[in-house]
């Protein structure tokens, strides 16, 4: 039979709170670095997505011309928009576009200047107007400038749209994540320190 002394520690030591069991250091090492990497991921993703998902200076497709006060012809395609583009670091040029087979003046419809082509690193190729071919050429004339323009397939709205929801969502998806991460690694640490003093 215990006495009471023996009662009394025994209840004693039943009473203490058991201190939460802290995160390995090894699970705290793993997600420092995933939240390192995805942090790191969000910031290149920033630089890389736009070169992809944008279109580059040429593409096969795409004719440049000379500006030298002359018609030139370009491809186009009846069943698509076309769009005549301008280098933003020359003055843009003045230019009639004809249908190469017939002859007729196309109307163009200026565009809002927000289609853009990385040029070089001073410029780029900015969307000046957009025509609709009626066949598989166009006859360009551009007042006498120096430089060139480039005729292509204008870009669609909705490709346009999914690039820039790409190059915006993507960062931030991987940046808030790598940020989770960071939160939940220091809060572990705060709670290892803090059961260690206890």
């Amino acid at each position: 039979m215990g006495t009471d002394e023996d009662d009394s520690a025994l209840f004693t030591l039943g009473s203490h709170d058991v201190a939460p069991r802290p995160s390995s250091a090894r699970t705290l090492l793993r997600q420092g670095v995933a939240a390192i990497v995805l942090v790191v991921a969000a910031l290149v993703s920033l630089w890389v997505l736009p070169a992809l998902l944008t279109d580059g200076p040429v593409q096969s497709e795409d004719t440049v011309l000379p500006v030298d006060g002359r018609p030139h012809t370009a491809e186009a395609s009846a069943e698509r928009e076309s769009m005549i583009w301008f280098d933003e670091t020359r003055v843009e040029p003045d230019c009639e576009i004809r249908d190469a087979a017939s002859g007729d003046v196309l109307t163009t419809t200026t565009a809002d200047g927000n289609d853009r082509r990385v040029l070089s690193r001073t410029g780029a190729w900015v969307g000046a107007a957009t025509f609709s071919p009626t066949s598989d050429s166009v006859e360009v004339t551009c007042s006498e400038a120096p430089g060139f323009v480039l005729v292509s397939q204008a870009p669609g709205q909705s490709a346009g749209l999914v690039a820039i929801g790409a190059i915006i969502l993507v960062p931030l998806t991987l940046g808030l994540a790598g940020l989770v991460l960071v939160v939940a690694v220091a809060t572990a640490l705060v709670q290892a320190r803090a059961a260690r003093r206890a």
